[in-house]
Order: structure tokens, then C-alpha cells, then sequence
């Protein structure tokens, strides 16, 4: 940290966050829902802390102009305004299916960003003037079996979703202003941490045998490859590659007071790269690793 710094940040603000939240029953079945908020996004304390964080091959480091810069005069929390549309259609107990758009604008957005300095620390900046997020929500929830009571025991879940982020970058000079600098050689980007593409879906089966009720989960969760840290000056973004993931869960009621429970988590155990992009070389990997397959077995006993 310089030495003409202070060694702490003081600011008195008050911040307005008004929402609104309108349903329209369309019919018996099915709802039509408008959503609006504001709300404001504060620097967690990794991220403001003048501290370095040392990991196996990683750098990261807290920026403490995040809370107003040197003189104070800059940004201290991020305005978010958010606007949701969502149809939902309700087809029996316990299922649904709904589409949603959303848009999120994001005032003075923090990103992590690969600081062009010698130790090759990574740090947060307020990167920009603006970030803007668009997409659509698919969300089903369907019941698939039943048993001679009406009791679904075999349903499916699914959720998916598609977002675009675009968000101006701009110089920051280290100096009157600034403990640490950055800059770009592209005056836009993808929002840091941000995927394309997420997909949920899980099926559930949960049949009974008299006083055995067993609850079988098989799970799948998928994010496509997002920025990790922007690349300052002429470095490409790091980013962190597509992970799906499948986990299995097991659990069994015997009786009152029994409970034995099983899972195996991570089954695919795929594996989580982070690369370098714009190499002039192609894609560099930078970190490889995998997570393993874990076993689980649990009894439980309830007095």
C-alpha cells in the first residue's frame, strides 16, 4: 500500500432501493409475473482487503479503491437494477413450467482482473462504467409416476439457462487517485464469472414398501466456459473451461428412528482447466486438475 495512504475508508451514503412485484392471474392454471428491483452490490472483503492471498499456483490480491479510490471520490457499491417477465403454468401438484426473460444493468461493476505487474497478482477493479445482462429461464418440474395413492414417486427437474454480459472496460491509472492500475487493449467484454450457459436437472424416485420409504436423486449441473479473470494490457482472459457434474444421492427412512443414506458424488469427474486466451500460440493451459470421485455412507439414528 502507498504511504500517503490513509489505511482506512469512511463514507456516508443513503441508498434508496425501491421494487416492484405484479402478477396477473391469467387463468386458473397459469400466472403472468413483472418483477423490478434496485439493489446494491458492496466489495466482500477478499475483494477490498489489501491482503494477497497465496494459492498453488495463483495470485490474488484486494483493491482497496473499490471503496471510493484514494480521495474518496470514486464508487463504493455497484447499483443493480433488474427487471424479470416470467409466464408460469401450473399443470398439476407439484409441477410446473415457467419461461422467463430477465435484463440486470450493473452500475460500476467489479471484475478480477491479471494485473500487468511482476508478481502476476490478480486484483479487483471497478472495471467500467456499466455492465448488461441479458437472458432467458426455462424452469420444468414434471411428476413421471405414481403410485395406487396418486403420491407422485417418479419426477423430473429442470432448469436451464441463457445469458449474454457485455460490459465497457477503461484505463485505470495507478497514481493521485489509484493505489494499483490497469488498463485494456479492448474497450469491451464479457462480465467476469459469468457463463453463457447453465443447466440443472434432476430425477427424483421416492417409492414406498410399508415402513421402507427410500429417496433416490441422480443429479446433473453444467456451466459453460466464463471469463475468470480479464486479461489486462495485451493479455488474454483466463478462463475456466465447461464442468458438468453428476452426483447421486441415496437415502432410506427404515422405520422411525433409522436412516441410512448413500451417495456418490462427482461420478463423471470431469476434468477443470483454466486457460489462457489470445497466446498468439492458441489457447495455453495454465492449471489442470481433477476433483476425484467421493463415496458416502451415512446411519443415522433418531431418538
Amino acid at each position: 500500500i502507498r504511504p500517503d495512504d490513509p489505511g482506512f475508508r469512511e463514507v456516508y451514503e443513503n441508498i434508496y432501493l425501491p421494487s416492484l412485484n405484479i402478477r396477473y392471474a391469467v387463468n386458473d392454471d397459469s400466472n403472468l409475473r413483472f418483477a423490478f428491483s434496485k439493489t446494491a452490490s458492496f466489495p466482500e472483503f477478499k475483494e477490498a482487503a489489501p491482503f494477497v492471498y497465496e494459492a498453488v499456483t495463483i495470485r490474488y490480491g484486494g483493491n482497496p479503491d473499490l471503496l471510493g479510490g484514494l480521495n474518496g471520490t470514486g464508487a463504493t457499491y455497484s447499483d443493480v437494477y433488474s427487471f424479470d417477465l416470467k409466464y408460469e403454468w401450473f399443470l398439476e401438484q407439484g409441477e410446473i413450467i415457467s419461461l422467463a426473460a430477465f435484463s440486470k444493468t450493473i452500475k460500476n461493476p467489479v471484475n478480477r482482473v491479471v494485473a500487468a505487474d511482476a508478481t502476476g497478482t490478480q486484483r479487483y477493479f471497478r472495471t467500467g462504467d456499466q455492465a448488461d445482462i441479458y437472458g432467458v429461464e426455462l424452469e420444468v418440474r414434471k411428476n413421471l409416476l405414481y403410485n395406487s395413492d396418486d403420491t407422485p414417486v417418479l419426477s423430473v427437474g429442470l432448469n436451464a439457462a441463457y445469458t449474454n454480459t457485455m460490459q465497457d472496460l477503461k484505463d485505470i491509472p495507478a497514481g493521485d487517485e489509484n493505489t494499483f492500475g490497469t488498463s485494456f487493449d479492448r474497450d469491451s467484454d464479457e462480465l467476469e464469472g459469468a457463463s453463457p450457459f447453465i443447466i440443472n436437472t434432476d430425477l427424483n424416485y421416492s417409492p414406498e414398501f410399508g415402513n421402507y420409504r427410500p429417496k433416490a436423486t441422480m443429479a446433473f449441473s453444467y456451466f459453460s466456459d466464463r471469463i475468470f479473470s480479464l486479461g489486462a494490457g495485451s493479455l488474454g482472459n483466463i478462463v475456466e473451461k465447461a464442468v458438468p457434474t453428476l452426483n447421486f444421492i441415496w437415502r432410506n427412512e427404515i422405520g422411525e428412528h433409522f436412516e441410512a443414506n448413500a451417495s456418490v458424488m462427482n461420478i463423471l469427474n470431469p476434468d477443470i482447466s483454466f486457460v489462457r486466451e489470445n497466446t498468439g500460440v492458441g489457447d495455453i493451459i495454465i492449471r489442470e486438475y481433477n476433483l476425484g470421485v467421493n463415496f458416502g455412507l451415512t446411519l443415522k439414528y433418531k431418538f
